[in-house]
């Protein structure tokens, strides 16, 4: 009897390794992904927390939220706060003097502090970063909207309460959220 003794693998064995690994490595690039930009949304939420902190800081001492915003006409220049504008974007770039420039001049936030954030993915190719937006929501409370990649349930969850602490229906049209792409807040009192 004239046995042959196998000296490789089959065709049909290689390919089979391939697909495995094939699928693992799909399967890791999603995880690694899905890691990214869970990151980044705590990035940005833990920002919006500091800027909350720091406009708090401010208004304990100014007895108001800082200038600056939609409606600044004048940049800060030596001063420590804009002239005017009020609400809007927060970030360096987005009008003549904003809240970042107010609250990075006044001391409460580092120079550059939301250039180094994840871009608001509704605008991803803007020249200024557009995470963070502040708005009054009254004569003591103020909002600090951001944006998520991608909220969780528990996210969205935070979210409506914080709008309804601050006096928002989440159920009816809200522009930051409807327009702008923020999925976050923090509402606060300031006074």
């Amino acid at each position: 009897m004239n046995v042959r003794a196998k000296q490789g693998f089959t065709i049909v064995e290689i390919l089979i390794v391939i697909v495995v690994v094939a699928i693992l490595a799909t399967l890791t690039a999603v995880m690694y992904m899905n890691a990214q930009t869970q990151a980044q949304d705590v990035r940005v939420r833990d920002a919006a927390d500091k800027v909350a902190d720091a406009i708090q800081l401010f208004a304990s001492k100014a007895g108001r939220l800082p200038r600056g915003g939609s409606g600044s006409s004048t940049a800060i220049g030596a001063a420590t706060e804009c002239a005017n504008g009020a609400e809007g974007w927060a970030a360096i770039g987005t009008y003549t003097c904003t809240v970042e420039d107010t609250l990075v001049a006044s001391g409460y936030l580092p120079a550059g502090f939301m250039a180094k954030l994840p871009q608001n993915p509704t605008y991803p190719t803007a020249t200024y970063n557009q995470s963070l937006m502040l708005y009054s929501m009254g004569t003591d409370k103020a909002m600090v909207f951001y944006s998520q990649q991608s909220p969780t349930a528990a996210d969205t969850s935070s979210f409506n309460a914080e709008m309804t602490r601050c006096g928002l229906n989440p159920a009816g049209t809200i522009v930051q959220r409807d327009t702008y792409g923020m999925r976050g807040g923090i509402c606060f009192q300031y006074k």
